[in-house]
Order: C-alpha cells, then sequence, then structure tokens
C-alpha cells in the first residue's frame, strides 16, 4: 500500500485549526448600550467582557476605542488612543472597565449627519488566543431638553405672572464691568453676572457653563463651573455672581448660566470673551470694599439683628449674602466663594444700608452653625461695584 504523506498531513492541520478557532478569545461589552444628551460632558461607563478558554493567560490589551457612525470599522468618526490592560486568564472571563466622555467633534459629526446613534468599539489581545476580534458599544442620542444658546447677552418672553409658582421672566448676562464681550491677557481674573427677574416663589436651580477654545471653533461643548441652588421667594430681582472664568489658553469662551429649574421658555442668553496676548489685564473696575457697620465679628443672630453698611457711590442696590463655613471646619476666605454658593441672602433697594433677616431667609440657616455674610454693591447696569469682607456671625 503506498504512503501519502498529503492524506496524513491535511487530518492533523484541520486538528490544529480547529483545535485553534476552538481557543480563541472572544469580547462583549456590559452593558450593551446606553442612551446620551448631545453635548453632554457626562462619563460614560462599559465594562468589556474577555473570554478565554483553554490558552488564556498573560495580558488582554486594547491599545484604542474608536467611535463609528455603524456597527463596523469602517465608519471611523473618530479615535480615542487610550490603552486598557487586564491581566488574563487560562479559561474563563476577565473584565476591563473604561470611563470615557464622547469628544466634541463626535457630537459634531453626528449633528451634523442627523445620526441618532452612533457606536463605539474595541478589539484585545488575549495572550496566547489573540484577537478577540471587535466588539461595538451602541450610543443612542437624545436632544437637550434645553436648546443650546443662539443670542446675545439678554432675552426677554412674555410670561404668566402666577405668584404661587417661580417663574423667570428676563434672563441678562452681563460682566462685572457692565461689559458683554471682553478681550483679556491670559491669567486675568473675571466674572460674569446674571440679572434675573422673577415673579411667583420657588427653587432656582442652575449651572454656570464655559465652553473652552477647543469646541468654540465649532459646536460649543460646555463644561461644568458651579451648581447654583436658591429658593426665591416674594417675587421681584436677583444678581448671580459666577466663579472666577478660565482664561489660562488663549482663544474664544463662551459662558453661560443653563436654568435647570424653574422649566423656562426664554432662550438661554450667552456671553464671550477672548483671551490673548494682546488682552487687557483689567477684570473690570472695582470701588474700594463696601465698609461694614454691623453685626460685628462673631455675634450672634437673633430676630433684632440689623446688618449695616456705609454707602457705595453709585450703588442701584445692595445683596446680602451668608455662606456656610466649610466641613472640614476652615475658616472660608474670599477665594474660597469661587466653590460656594449662598445659603441664604436679600436683595436691598439702593437707597437703604441696612435690613434685618425675615423669617423667610433665616429659615435657611442651621442652628449652631457658624456662617459668613458680606454686602455686594450692585451698579446701575448690575455690574458688581465692590463687594465687603467677610464677617462672621453664628447662629444660636
Amino acid at each position: 500500500m503506498r504512503f501519502d504523506p498529503v492524506k496524513k498531513i491535511i487530518p492533523v492541520l484541520l486538528l490544529l485549526l480547529i483545535s485553534q478557532f476552538a481557543s480563541a478569545a472572544t469580547l462583549t461589552t456590559n452593558p450593551l448600550s446606553t442612551s446620551q444628551e448631545i453635548g453632554s460632558g457626562a462619563f460614560i461607563n462599559v465594562n468589556w467582557l474577555i473570554t478565554t478558554i483553554g490558552n488564556g493567560g498573560g495580558t488582554a490589551t486594547s491599545s484604542a476605542g474608536t467611535f463609528t457612525s455603524a456597527a463596523n470599522v469602517n465608519s471611523v468618526i473618530a479615535t480615542r488612543t487610550v490603552r486598557l490592560a487586564v491581566p488574563s486568564v487560562p479559561a474563563g472571563t476577565v473584565t476591563a472597565g473604561e470611563f470615557f466622555q464622547i469628544p466634541t467633534s463626535v457630537y459634531t459629526f453626528a449633528q451634523t449627519n442627523n445620526l441618532s446613534t452612533i457606536y463605539y468599539y474595541r478589539d484585545f489581545v488575549a495572550g496566547a488566543e489573540g484577537n478577540t476580534g471587535p466588539a461595538f458599544f451602541q450610543i443612542n442620542l437624545t436632544q437637550p431638553a434645553t436648546p443650546p444658546p443662539s443670542g446675545g447677552g439678554t432675552t426677554t418672553t412674555t410670561v404668566p405672572n402666577t405668584e404661587s409658582v417661580l417663574t423667570l421672566n428676563r434672563i441678562a448676562l452681563r460682566y462685572s464691568d457692565n461689559s458683554i464681550v471682553k478681550l483679556i491677557k491670559p491669567g486675568t481674573r473675571i466674572r460674569a453676572v446674571a440679572d434675573i427677574n422673577y415673579t411667583g416663589t420657588g427653587l432656582l436651580d442652575a449651572l454656570w457653563e464655559v465652553a473652552d477654545p477647543s469646541s468654540t471653533r465649532g459646536t460649543p461643548f460646555f463644561i461644568p463651573l458651579q451648581s447654583v441652588r436658591q429658593y426665591l421667594g416674594a417675587g421681584g430681582q436677583i444678581y448671580l455672581q459666577s466663579p472666577v472664568l478660565p482664561s489660562q489658553d488663549s482663544g474664544n469662551y463662551v459662558v453661560r448660566l443653563r436654568i435647570r429649574e424653574p422649566v423656562i421658555s426664554l432662550t438661554q442668553p450667552i456671553l464671550r470673551y477672548n483671551v490673548s496676548p494682546s488682552g487687557s489685564t483689567e477684570a473690570g473696575i472695582r470701588l474700594p470694599p463696601v465698609s461694614l457697620r454691623s453685626p460685628s465679628a462673631n455675634a450672634l443672630l437673633t430676630e433684632d439683628t440689623q446688618f449695616s453698611w456705609r454707602p457705595v457711590k453709585g450703588a442701584r442696590a445692595y445683596q446680602l449674602e451668608l455662606y456656610a463655613q466649610p466641613k472640614n471646619g476652615t475658616r472660608l476666605d474670599e477665594l474660597g466663594l469661587d466653590k460656594q454658593i449662598p445659603a441664604s441672602g436679600i436683595l436691598v433697594p439702593g437707597k437703604k444700608t441696612g435690613i434685618g433677616l425675615g423669617t423667610l431667609s433665616r429659615s435657611h440657616l442651621q442652628h449652631g452653625e457658624t456662617y459668613y455674610w458680606r454686602i455686594m454693591a450692585i451698579g446701575p447696569g448690575g455690574q458688581i461695584l465692590s463687594t465687603s469682607l467677610l464677617r462672621e456671625i453664628r447662629i444660636p
């Protein structure tokens, strides 16, 4: 009988191929999909599950993640060059977790091409079992509840005057020197001011946000700066001051106060500023600090306590603000206010230089705690003319 080496080799090769196929690593995701609001800076969490069935071990690695417009590797939008690595096992499943944000360029591509779904995929090299092949994580895009701003510094609309429900009638933004556009040098400290007219009572929940030069060439991508949660009562007007705005990098910036509650029909205004070596170092004209009269430092707050100060030339109004002591027990200073929001406060007409706290304002203060108070002088255009130094007061 004649020996045929080919007939002997083919079964061996088939056996090796079957064995190799049976031990190949596989890749899946958990969860399979998620939903994300267009323009959101929220982080997405996905777990990559690498399963080996015989020849695993070593390290499972992925060099990059890729955003695509469809569930295939040929529809690339952008690549995220972040390496993931996790120890593999001879047989079993290991998990590589990943947190990431969708880049502005991907949001822009999706909006330009009317995409309601995009994908994010990776593949891994899993030790001896080689490449897993790609797994696609589906991201369903939703429209933001509040449309992006498209106007200038002020918007006005007619709304029902319902005294029992908080209603915002007007939102105006400007800088503290009453300008609505600024050109400043890198590192200049500036703040924005929101002038809000309202009726009724209720909770104001808002968020100061800024878009930096990395996104303002196209659709602005806003990054949160500071939350504002303040109970408004009896209708009237309130001035909100932003934290110090970023100015490290040259280029165009956009800032806004995004209202989350109550629901509004206003187009939310924006402010623009440019950072350039040729800009100004003046953050805005300020008068000397407001001089406080009473109460004295570390006094007890009672129903009869009167807050008083010396008048400021040109002040249209004053705002009394009270801030809670930091939870770590340290003393609050003026620089620390960038990360604080007032626990209580009240707006005072410019003709007055003193006021007591009513029952509603005192109800936001906790017994046995220490607070810091200050006075802000507001100019005719809503600009912050001057502020006082902080002074302690104790709640019995």
